[in-house]
């Protein structure tokens, strides 16, 4: 064969070539999306959503201080793809409401009582919502709300290092002794929290700091938070990593208000059988809400960081997400419905520092149903 006629086959196939590589992503990125929309628009949804609550109140998110307000977004997912078979409405549930109870003042004095404080250190009198108690050697404050059953307690500990042994500790020991606390003060064995998830931080106290340690047998104190879940879906809540149970226990001293220091503790109960149900937006669109900086950034936790501690102005450059999913999203404010959001966790990177991990929120429910859209 003549160079001349091989030079016009080559040439012949590249054309070719580019001509299909042309069709095939024309097909792909334009006539097979606008194809899937008018199919949708044609083909009357058989199950359509059902939004009886009607428009919902905006959700409410707590952003930690970053230094860096834009910072670069990249998705770093194993397939370095969104996540497929998200669904098109998620269903949305009512909390039940608190009803008045004239049991509810003798049980937070009930609860009190197991925390180690006695009428004589209430502080209040019985006649409000709110009761305080105050203990006059560990200086904890315990606050309990008779009417939401909000329980908080919150003890210097720097100062009382020496009443908190080391190596005393196991995942078995915290586990009871927090089962314990939160059936005595909540009736954790009768809430969705029980058969829910927990997470163990061991810490121990250096340098007049609690440092987390990876060791159960070098520690001196445990933070335990309970998650639940409904369905599939977990309930993530305002501080990514605290549950709305939490606790800092201590379970082998003898003075009772050292052996649960520290205590947060907001249970809700959800009315699990619910009708209504919402249309979402796309995981494509909140990819690119949050890549347009438009998500709500509520964990940022450097390696090597002390989960005791508190959190600290991070300077984030570049956020790298590993993993988008649905969750529902539960506040120890008083609301009326759980409403599904998307979770982005990730890590980040940064000048001068070893980065970490970040988690970022975005609201998951078409803003026609939300009474402010954005953020």
């Amino acid at each position: 064969m003549k160079l001349s006629k091989v030079s016009r086959v080559t040439q012949r196939a590249v054309i070719m070539f580019f001509a299909l590589a042309f069709v095939y992503y024309l097909i792909i990125l334009l006539i097979l999306p606008v194809g899937k929309g008018a199919l949708k628009a044609l083909i009357p949804n058989r199950n359509p959503p059902t939004p009886i609550y009607g428009v919902l109140p905006k959700l409410e998110f707590v952003a930690k201080n970053i230094v860096n307000t834009s910072p670069i977004y990249k998705l770093d997912t194993k397939n370095g793809k969104l996540p497929t078979h998200i669904p098109e409405k998620m269903t949305v549930y009512r909390f039940k409401p608190e009803n008045f109870s004239y049991q509810a003042g003798k049980n937070a004095k009930t609860a009190a009582n197991f925390l180690g404080f006695t009428d004589l250190n209430l502080i209040t009198d019985l006649k409000g919502n709110v009761y305080k108690w105050q203990n006059p050697v560990s200086r904890g404050l315990l606050e309990i709300a008779i009417d939401s059953r909000n329980l908080t307690l919150a003890t210097p500990l720097l100062t009382a290092s020496s009443k908190f042994p080391k190596g005393h500790l196991t995942e078995i020991s915290v586990k009871t002794a927090s089962n314990k606390l939160f059936n005595a003060i909540s009736g954790l064995d009768k809430s969705s929290y029980q058969e829910g998830t927990q997470k163990i931080y061991y810490g121990k106290f250096s340098n007049e700091n609690i440092v987390s340690t990876e060791t159960a047998y070098d520690s001196q104190l445990a933070r335990i938070d309970y998650f639940r879940s409904i369905g599939e879906y977990p309930i993530v809540t305002q501080e990514f990593t605290k549950g709305m149970l939490h606790a800092v226990v201590n379970p082998e001293t003898i003075e009772k208000y050292y052996k649960y220091p520290m205590v947060d503790a907001y249970l809700k109960e959800i009315e699990t059988q619910s009708n209504a149900s919402y249309p979402i937006i796309t995981v494509e669109d909140a990819w690119s809400y949050v890549n347009q900086n438009k998500g709500v950034v509520v964990d940022v936790t450097p390696k090597g960081a002390s989960m005791f501690a508190t959190h600290k102005t991070t300077n984030v450059d570049k956020i790298f997400i590993k993993n988008i999913y649905l969750a529902y999203y539960e506040t120890p404010d008083e609301k009326k419905y759980l409403q599904p959001i998307y979770v982005f966790e990730g890590n980040y990177t940064s000048q001068g520092s070893n980065g970490g991990s970040i988690v970022i929120y975005y609201p998951a429910i078409t803003g026609k149903y939300i009474q402010t859209s954005s953020i």
